[in-house]
């Protein structure tokens, strides 16, 4: 993988065998590169409850800029996910890898497939916040 494109069709179908829609290019979230959201069951006409948003930012190189982004959305969603090529994160030095888990960031090594490297904290605080579901769920229902 040599572009942040060219990894997204990669990210989106990892995100979607979790069960997950994905969003791209979410401004919900600071224009963050991948979103997934997975909803509850709808009852009636109401918007059905989150189960989890997970955002993903993508980066072939930078370490401290992407940790930069993602940090943004810790708190704002259950997960915050850095995706990076396979063959980049295999380099890291073990302080990179660390500072990704201090931070309850996930690390992603992205080739043919996604692999899950650092899991992040998870956090269910957005789940609740009404704004957010009905954001969401216009851009899932109207994409």
């Amino acid at each position: 993988m040599t572009t942040e494109l060219e990894m997204r069709p990669t990210i989106f179908a990892w995100l979607e065998e979790r069960g997950m829609v994905t969003l791209w290019e979410s401004k919900i979230f600071q224009n963050a590169d991948v979103v997934g959201v997975r909803f509850g069951r709808r009852v009636g006409r109401a918007i059905p409850p989150l189960e989890l948003v997970v955002v993903v930012e993508s980066k072939i190189k930078d370490v401290a800029g992407v940790l930069s982004q993602a940090e943004c959305h810790v708190g704002r969603c259950t997960e915050s996910l850095v995706a990076m090529p396979a063959e980049h994160v295999a380099k890291m030095k073990p302080d990179t890898l660390l500072r990704f888990g201090r931070k309850g960031i996930g690390l992603l090594a992205v080739d043919a497939e996604v692999r899950l490297v650092i899991p992040p904290r998870l956090c269910q605080s957005p789940l609740h916040n009404i704004d957010l579901r009905r954001r969401l769920w216009r851009r899932v229902r109207n994409p």
